[in-house]
Parts: C-alpha cells; structure tokens; sequence
C-alpha cells in the first residue's frame, strides 16, 4: 500500500472529527506493511503528538485476551465448554447457574447488555451482588445479546479456577511468553505523557486518563474480565499476530481453531470464540475476517487466509462518548486495506 495514501485518509478522518489522534498497524507474512500515526493526544494544538509509542485504553478489546486465558484454562482441562457457572461460581441463580461457559464465551448466555448498575452503587461488593442477581432476558444458547457481563463473570471464574489476580495469570500465560512488557491494566506512573486520555467523568470529575473508562469497572479494587487493558499498538499488533494459525503459541491448535470458527451462524451475529466474524463496520472482504472493537475507540482485526493483522487504536471518546464517527472512519479505513492490500487472493 502507498504509505501516501493510507496516511491521507487517516488524516481525513481526523479531520471529520472521528478522533484527535489514532494509530494504525498492519501486518503480513512478510512483516509490517503499514504503520500511521496521525493527531494529538487530544484537540488541544498544544497537547503531544501521538506516536506508535502512544498507549491507549483497549477497553472491550480486553475481551480477546480473557477468550484466550479460559481457552487456555480448558486446555488444561480445569471445566470444559460445556461446565455450568454453577459449578465454577458460589451463590448464583439457578437460571443464570444453568448458562455455560460457551454461553458466556459467545455471548449467548442471556444476559442483558450491561446495566447501568454504577449509579446505584458505589460498593463492589454490593455491586457485584446486583450483577450476579440481574435477571436474565431468554433462557442460556437461545440468541446472541453482546453483554460485557458475560466477561464479567468469566474474569470472576479466572481468578477462582486459578486463585490468582487476574492480571497475574494474564501475565503469565499471555503477556510474559509474548513479551508484552508495555501491556498492562495498570500503567505505569512514568508512561502518563504517551497516554491517551478517554472521556471526562462527572463522577470521577475528571478526565480519565491511565485508569479504567468504564465506570463500572472502575468500581472494582482490581481489573474486570470485560475491559481495562491500556497497550500501543506494536504490542497489540504482536498479540494479534500471535493468534495467527500456526502461529499461536500459548493455545493447543484444536483450540486455536476456535477463535476462527463460526458458531452462532445466521440469522445470528456470527461469532467465534473471541471475536465477530465478517462484520461489515470494517468493510467488505472477498475472504473471511474476524474482530473486535472497544468502546474508547480500539479495534483489532484479523484475515487469517491472507495472513493479515491489524489493529487501529484511537480514543474517539474523548471528550466525550457522543462522538460516534468512529464507525464510518473504521469502516473506511479498512475497507481502503481490502481494496489495496488483496491482489486476487494472494497472501502478503
């Protein structure tokens, strides 16, 4: 891809006010093939410039590692995909207690999507007491119905099946082999002038920045399985990479596979173990493509017949959650990957 080109357009969706700044790196078998960063940490002409080396909160991109730790808990054979949360978690409903951990994998569980429970309470453990009785909308594997819930409680089944933090286990299983020194839930104090700030808060009354955006996990004393990991893009890039078929080493193959296979086929949204597959918020691509996306503005995107990873990370939230043109800059960015990246089917 002409670099001229995908740093024009990158800089045509900062000026339609998608974002301040954002980042975009791509990969193919033979390594990075783009690598953009345009904008400031924010619209102030005065704030820094944002870099490769800029971090940014990942939010619901947090989930693809949580998929990959119980993907990784399974191979071990600590519950299967078919255990009952009753059996893995004390004192849930009997409804919810029924839903598996394939339910809550794939979103399939019947949980809402995330209530706004932060505003009645400002106790965890009280919160986490509401969140474990929130009623059910259809019974366990009937629909797909995205809830960050889901993540929730498969974090809360980490740390219970391992009885380590979750941020612990990530590190062990995932950050430490991949050498992913820079990702974490927590950056470090030094790191504050290449972070990206998301969102002003009226309940924190601030501008979030280095901490948890969602407010309900910033009720937690430490990390939530649905969202909260702040990372650059080389290092997202390099675990994208690390999903790759063949190139996973932190998975067995047979469950490897499950990140790239459809199992709520349509009319449903079409997902796998971790990610959506085909989602059209990131073009049309004559070969199958898996993703996901965080709220603050993150995605991460792979095409694994052509052996592409890439991931775009911005923080379109900031100032505020309003600012919704990150779907047509997202869809625009890498519908200009498909048409420029895939010459007749051919690997990179």
């Amino acid at each position: 891809m002409p670099d001229e080109s995908i740093r024009e357009l990158m800089a045509e969706m900062m000026a339609y006010g998608a974002f301040p700044g954002a980042v975009l790196m791509v990969s193919g078998v033979d390594g990075t093939v783009v690598e953009e960063a345009v904008g400031r940490l924010t619209y102030d002409s005065s704030s820094g410039e944002t870099t490769t080396r800029t971090i940014y909160e990942l939010a619901s991109v947090t989930k693809v590692f949580v998929a990959i730790l119980v993907l990784r808990l399974i191979a071990d054979g600590q519950f299967t995909f078919d255990t009952e949360i009753g059996n893995l978690l004390h004192g849930i409903p009997t409804d919810l207690g029924r839903a598996t951990v394939r339910d809550l994998l794939q979103h399939t569980s019947g949980l809402p999507s995330l209530p706004d429970l932060n505003v009645e309470y400002d106790n965890s453990t009280q919160l986490r007491g509401a969140i474990e009785r929130v009623s059910l909308e259809s019974n366990p594997g009937l629909r797909v119905c995205y809830s960050s819930l889901n993540y929730m409680f498969l974090g809360w089944i980490v740390e219970r099946i391992t009885s380590e933090k979750l941020e612990d286990f990530l590190g062990r299983i995932i950050l430490d082999p991949l050498g992913l020194s820079g990702l974490s839930f927590k950056p470090r104090a030094e790191e504050v002038y290449r972070i990206a700030p998301t969102e002003y808060s009226r309940r924190r009354g601030r501008v979030i920045c280095g901490e948890v955006h969602d407010e309900t996990a910033s009720l937690f004393p430490t990390p939530c399985g649905h969202t909260g990991l702040f990372a650059s893009a080389p290092d997202l890039l390099r675990f994208a990479e690390a999903l790759l078929p063949g190139h996973s080493s932190i998975l067995p193959s047979h469950l490897a596979g499950m990140l790239f296979s459809s199992f709520t086929p349509a009319p449903e949204i079409s997902r796998t173990m971790a990610f959506v597959m085909n989602d059209p918020e990131f073009g049309k691509w004559s070969v199958p493509t898996f993703s996901h996306i965080g709220f603050t503005g993150s995605s991460v995107f792979l095409v694994p017949s052509l052996g592409i990873s890439a991931v775009l990370l911005s923080n379109r939230v900031y100032p505020t959650r309003r600012n919704e043109r990150i779907t047509y800059a997202r869809q625009t960015i890498h519908q200009c990957l498909a048409d420029t990246l895939v010459d007749a089917g051919k690997r990179l």
